[in-house]
């Protein structure tokens, strides 16, 4: 069992009677819903490579609240027997979002909210579910590890806006039409902050996290180290970190000591540390 903790960011793993070393033999399986096909079908015990898919289906549900495996041939089932569990998470795995296959894909009135979240998913991570649960369920070579999820998350939280209209937190980034993936509102036109080839949205509540700017292992610059709040109707960008950055505007440079803000304004460059820069910029259309 695993508990995630949204407020404090922290994860605690429990009921671990099952962890053991790579491909030797188990004791316990583990829980079918979780379990990679091969373990399923009684062909493998569990591995890392086992590991990866049982990662994939808990990010699948962390985001889309259901099983990736569990479409509408699923939903369809009046009663989900012992021999219905093994040939949906093994014998016969098909995803949900599968382009090539819609046999069991999202039952109309079942699935509303999870196809709308799929399509609004950045494309980069529609790629790593669709690899997880396509090529993945049949090689557990070709499966995604840890590094590319991390990757893929990242984008996904640095590129969401909250709807003014329902409050729906859509992925901007490779959204063509700028509306809200759930009522299609219009959404206002954003700021971005480049830093390498990492962009992220500057809208009112987003965070800098030290992982963006390479940070992450800097002691306390660890978490959260900017904000960007809305003060008398202009964006700014305040200091939560223990460093003094500078801003580069068109005439000026000032410095954001801790604690203090900045307007952010198009244009504008952010020196984190000698290092790590932001290029402020408003988003394409």
């Amino acid at each position: 069992a695993i508990f995630l903790s949204p407020e404090k960011l922290a994860i605690l793993i429990c009921d671990n009677d099952n962890v053991d070393e790579d491909g030797a033999l188990a004791t316990v399986s583990g829980t079918p819903k979780f379990m990679a096909p091969e373990i399923v079908r009684a062909e493998a015990g569990p591995s890392a490579d086992c590991d990866l898919h049982s990662l994939a289906v808990l990010l699948f549900y962390l985001i889309f609240y259901c099983h990736p495996l569990e479409g509408r041939a699923a939903a369809q089932r009046a009663v989900f027997s012992s021999d219905d569990e093994i040939a949906v998470f093994g014998s016969a795995p098909l995803f949900i979002f599968d382009e090539a296959d819609d046999r069991n894909g999202p039952m109309p009135g079942h699935h509303d909210a999870q196809a709308k979240l799929w399509a609004a998913l950045p494309p980069t991570l529609r790629a790593l579910f669709s690899r997880a649960f396509g090529p993945g369920l049949k090689s557990p070579r070709a499966r995604v590890i840890e590094t590319e999820w991390i990757d893929g998350l990242q984008t996904l939280r640095d590129g969401c806006v909250t709807c003014p209209v329902c409050s729906f937190e859509t992925p901007y980034f490779g959204s063509v039409s700028r509306v809200c993936g759930w009522c299609a509102a219009p959404l206002q036109t954003e700021l971005t902050m480049t830093i390498g080839r990492r962009a992220m949205l500057l809208s009112p509540g987003a965070r800098v996290h030290a992982a963006v700017l390479g940070l992450a292992k800097s002691g306390a610059l660890d978490g959260v180290i900017g904000r960007v709040e809305l003060v008398n109707g202009a964006r700014v960008l305040r200091n939560s970190s223990d460093l003094v950055w500078s801003v580069a505007g068109a005439a000026t440079t000032t410095t954001i000591a801790p604690g203090e803000m900045a307007a952010l304004q198009p244009g504008d460059a952010i020196r984190f540390t000698n290092a790590c820069l932001g290029r402020i910029a408003p988003l394409s259309p």
